[in-house]
C-alpha cells in the first residue's frame, strides 16, 4: 500500500510540473494575442472611417430626393463604428420628416445601417429602448 501511495504521489508530482510555465511562456503568448488583437481591432476602427464620406454622400442624395417631397427633411450620421460581435462596420443615423397638407406628417426614426452590406434597420421612437438601445449594447460591447 506504502509503494502504490508513493508511486501516486512521484507521478502527481511530475504531472503536475508538467503543467508549470516555467519560462513565462504562456503570459508572453497571450500578451502578444492581445496586442495583435488590439491591432486588429484599431486597423478595422480605421476601415469603416473609410466608408464615413461614401455614407455621407448617400445621405446627401436621398435628401435631394426627399426634399421634392417633403417640406422638411433632415438626416444626420450619429457615428460610426466597428462591431466585434458582427466583424462589419455599422452607421447609426437618424432622421426627420415632415410634410405639411391637410394632415401634417411628421416622422422620426433612428436607423442603424451596416455598411459592408447596406443592410437597414428602422426604428421608431416608441422602440428605442425596446430595440434600438440593446442592438446597439450587442453590437459594440458583445
Amino acid at each position: 500500500m506504502k509503494k502504490i501511495f508513493i508511486l501516486w504521489i512521484i507521478l502527481s508530482l511530475l504531472l503536475s510540473s508538467c503543467s508549470i510555465d516555467w519560462n513565462d511562456e504562456k503570459d508572453k503568448k497571450i500578451s502578444e494575442l492581445e496586442k495583435q488583437i488590439q491591432n486588429d481591432t484599431f486597423k478595422k476602427k480605421q476601415e469603416c472611417e473609410k466608408y464615413k464620406d461614401k455614407f455621407e454622400d448617400k445621405l446627401e442624395k436621398k435628401s435631394k430626393e426627399r426634399d421634392l417631397i417633403y417640406d422638411l427633411y433632415y438626416e444626420n450620421l450619429n457615428e460610426i463604428f466597428y462591431s466585434n460581435s458582427k466583424s462589419s462596420c455599422f452607421a447609426v443615423s437618424s432622421f426627420s420628416q415632415v410634410k405639411f397638407d391637410k394632415e401634417s406628417l411628421n416622422e422620426e426614426w433612428f436607423i442603424i445601417t451596416d455598411l459592408l452590406t447596406w443592410d437597414v434597420t428602422r426604428y421608431t421612437k416608441d422602440d428605442l429602448f425596446k430595440y434600438y438601445y440593446p442592438k446597439l449594447k450587442e453590437l459594440k460591447w458583445k
